[in-house]
């Protein structure tokens, strides 16, 4: 693994590690919720683990890039563009 791999994977691990600590929704939900809050977190990143373990930064970047970029609209109901490129 080259040095930007390992900065970037642990820009993500910081980034997931913080999505649910010292949120103010937290105090809101049941134990069980932020249990599987916690539980999502670590499939995360196992999964984002998993990825550049096997794949080259230089093909999954823009890959995940476009994935995050289309998932962030479909949470917020925009519209997603649609694209001639084949998905394997």
């Amino acid at each position: 693994m080259d040095k930007r791999e390992y900065l970037f994977r642990a820009r993500i691990s910081d980034q997931v590690s913080r999505m649910l600590c010292a949120s103010p929704v937290i105090k809101q939900m049941t134990p069980r919720q932020v249990a599987t809050m916690h539980v999502f977190k670590h499939e995360v990143l196992t999964a984002f683990h998993r990825v550049y373990t096997e794949v080259p930064a230089k093909f999954a970047d823009p890959l995940l890039d476009k994935f995050l970029k289309n998932l962030r609209a479909v949470l917020r109901d925009d519209q997603v563009p649609v694209e001639d490129d084949e998905t394997p």
